[in-house]
């Protein structure tokens, strides 16, 4: 049980339209929705690989999240250690990112999604989860970096 609590940890350090509408607003989409859309599959492609310092990158200095495991929300500091602990456990084995909505206005992006993924913990288990995410960008000096989010376990299994 405590890989599935801990496996929201990684989804941090990594919906309102359905699939049928998404694909229909995918085509739709602006330069900076899809290139946003394009960071986040990088970020979690990040986890995957155990790239801490490829991972920070992504987050703003201010960043602040709240994982689905955590009782309250964490600093840039703790969702690094966080994730530095977790890896030495779980693995991730594949994801599959599903777009549900972004908003951009001006400097600032909201993104929702769903994020799918198989792990492996350190005892050659597996475990598939799903997970809501809800991560704010924020553009500065022409470079978007992750301000904050927050993950939601929708089912394990």
């Amino acid at each position: 049980m405590r890989q599935i609590v801990c496996a929201g940890a990684l989804v941090l350090m990594i919906g309102v339209a359905g699939p049928s509408a998404f694909h229909a607003a995918e085509m739709d989409r602006t330069p900076t929705e899809s290139q946003i859309w394009e960071l986040e599959r990088s970020y979690v492609g990040h986890l995957q690989a155990e790239d801490l310092a490829g991972l920070a990158e992504f987050w703003h200095g201010e960043f602040v999240g709240w994982p689905s495991h955590a009782t309250a929300p964490v600093d840039r500091s703790a969702a690094a250690a966080s994730i530095s602990s977790l890896l030495e456990s779980v693995r991730v084995l594949s994801f599959e990112l599903h777009p549900q909505m972004i908003r951009v206005i001006g400097d600032l992006a909201v993104v929702h999604y769903l994020l799918d993924w198989e792990l492996e913990n350190a005892d050659g288990s597996r475990l598939t989860s799903s997970y809501r995410i809800t991560h704010t960008w924020l553009e500065e000096d022409g470079r978007w970096r992750i301000v904050g989010g927050m993950s939601s376990a929708t089912h394990a299994g």
